[in-house]
């Protein structure tokens, strides 16, 4: 445990590299990829608009509203081994799949009727060659949602028999990406669970910001196919699509309360935490009671993440020349995914949907994301652990200068200041206590005789005596002042306190013996609980210890002497 507290975001930034690092591999990596696909040309037709010989890959959809009947028709030459399978993504639509006129593949139908959620996926549509010389595939779909976005994708032929790997292959840097996100954010966040749990370490910023990895990862997954292949349910993979989008902004704002702290402005924060929780928890309930799906709520989702951005933007842009360095790396971490986003966006709206790196085409909506999302997760961390070291830097300074202000020069024993302290703290847990007060006896006569060098070391003696006995974790030795001693006991019984005592003679006996002069350390003793006196008070319970030493060192003299063994 003392293990996991020490080095906990040591192996946070672990977890972090090595995501970064794998998927900078995975986005640029050289693998040859599959050619088990065919492409080929299809005629268009978006309600009364029509498009003739286009490939669906690389055209320019028009955006579709809600309730559009869509058709995409092929002539082949023939279906040959090439053209076995016929593969295609859609989003939120039924999908019905004709060859030469007959029904070979159906989606949806019974879900658009019945107002329920629609799944968005890949679809694998075996094509049985009937013998035709030019057989004809048609795909019929109908929209149940507005889509200003790519809805049909991958359209494609082919005749391996492993669809699936080679659809995950085809989208191997996004699957990558997916996978370590998912994988971090979910092992880091029971990591970090476990820490706060049992070490009781603050660990909110850690488990926020795997939480947001943990989702896009989800999300990642369900766009890119990998979450269907391991469920096959695409309304499962909806779901968890619109879910794992909805939800990682709320995440995303606690990282950013979090490290911003309190100021001006918190307000604003809580209020978009708030907006957050309701509008998440509203579009489960009402898809779940099947009033309306969880996809009708794209259009509030992008408001509201609009009007969120532009808030935090303002507030971590806010006063930026005298922000200190944790926070300007959250500010410049932030103006660069949101450049990215605005970036991607502006490339979509002109029709721009492939860059090349090396050779290799990334569908910018993959690859832009994933780099913004990459950053977004990220800054956060770094500007946090940027930020816990000056807090530790401060943090150091502070103890120092309290075991100054709470520490004696000269025996190393608690002050005074660190009695009242303890003191304090035990009453507001009100927890019971013993103290014991101890009178060096004959310090003024070692000073005259012997020098005050002697009478520090009588002192030092008898310091490093206490210590030694009242080791233990509920005790605290303080000298109070001059030859006054005091010992704060936390519910400790009477009977471990003369044990104590003894203790404590026979450690001063060995001391004098070593010694082996005539300035033995010899003292008198009060003992008072807090217990004996009404509510515990700290200046009765002291005065009956002080009384109680005065009557033990008149005992003493009384017998003629200096110390009882």
């Amino acid at each position: 445990m003392h293990f996991l507290k020490k080095y906990s975001q040591h192996i946070t930034f672990l977890f972090i590299a090595a995501y970064i690092l794998v998927t900078f591999f995975m986005m640029f990596n050289f693998y040859k990829p599959s050619h088990a696909w065919t492409d080929e040309n299809f005629n268009l037709r978006v309600n009364n608009t029509f498009y003739e010989n286009i490939n669906v890959n690389e055209f320019s959809l028009p955006h579709i509203k809600k309730g559009d009947h869509i058709m995409l028709e092929c002539k082949l030459n023939k279906l040959d081994k090439s053209h076995k399978y016929l593969v295609f993504k859609t989003y939120s639509s039924t999908v019905n799949v004709f060859l030469n006129g007959n029904r070979v593949y159906s989606y949806g139908n019974d879900l658009y009727k019945n107002k329920k959620l629609l799944g968005r996926g890949y679809h694998i549509v075996a094509l049985k060659n009937d013998g035709s010389i030019h057989p004809t595939v048609v795909i019929k779909l109908h929209s149940s949602e507005n889509l200003n976005y790519k809805w049909l994708d991958f359209v494609k032929f082919t005749g391996s028999n492993s669809v699936w790997s080679n659809i995950l292959e085809y989208n191997l840097n996004s699957v990558a990406i997916s996978i370590v996100l998912f994988m971090v954010g979910l092992i880091g966040f029971i990591s970090c669970f476990i820490v706060f749990w049992l070490l009781n370490v603050e660990t909110g910023h850690l488990l926020y910001s795997f939480a947001t990895a943990f989702f896009i990862g989800l999300w990642n997954m369900c766009t890119n196919g990998l979450f269907q292949k391991l469920t096959g349910n695409m309304e499962l993979v909806a779901l968890f699509e619109y879910m794992s989008l909805y939800i990682t902004p709320f995440f995303y704002i606690n990282i950013i309360s979090i490290i911003k702290g309190k100021h001006k402005f918190s307000l604003f924060f809580n209020i978009a935490k708030i907006f957050y929780i309701i509008f998440v928890v509203s579009t489960v309930i009402l898809h779940l009671m099947h009033i309306c799906p969880i996809s009708h709520f794209i259009t509030i989702f992008r408001s509201l993440s609009i009007v969120s951005l532009a808030v935090v933007l303002f507030l971590i842009l806010n006063h930026y020349d005298t922000q200190k360095p944790y926070e300007r790396v959250l500010s410049i971490g932030t103006l660069i995914s949101a450049g990215i986003i605005i970036t991607e966006s502006s490339l979509l709206n002109v029709n721009i949907h492939v860059i090349t790196f090396f050779k290799k085409d990334y569908e910018i909506s993959d690859l832009f994301t994933s780099v913004a999302i990459l950053i977004m997760v990220t800054t956060p961390l770094i500007s946090y652990s940027i930020n816990s070291g000056e807090v530790r830097k401060y943090e150091n300074q502070i103890s120092l200068l309290k075991n100054i202000a709470y520490k004696d020069n000269l025996t190393g024993l608690y002050n005074r200041y660190k009695g009242m302290a303890k003191i304090i703290k035990l009453r507001k847990n009100n927890i019971p206590y013993h103290l014991i007060l101890f009178d060096l006896n004959n310090l003024k006569v070692t000073n005259d005789n012997f020098g005050h060098e002697r009478g520090d070391k009588l002192l030092i003696d008898f310091s490093n005596c206490l210590k030694y006995t009242f080791s233990d974790e509920d005790c605290t030795c303080i000298r109070q002042g001059g030859d006054e001693f005091l010992i704060i006991l936390k519910d400790v019984s009477v009977v471990n306190i003369h044990n104590y005592i003894k203790r404590l003679y026979r450690n001063i006996n060995k001391t004098n013996k070593l010694n082996n002069d005539p300035c033995d350390i010899s003292f008198a003793y009060g003992i008072a609980g807090s217990n004996e006196v009404e509510g515990g008070d700290y200046d009765s319970t002291f005065k009956l210890a002080d009384k109680r030493m005065y009557l033990n060192k008149t005992e003493m003299k009384e017998n003629g002497q200096e110390d009882i063994r």
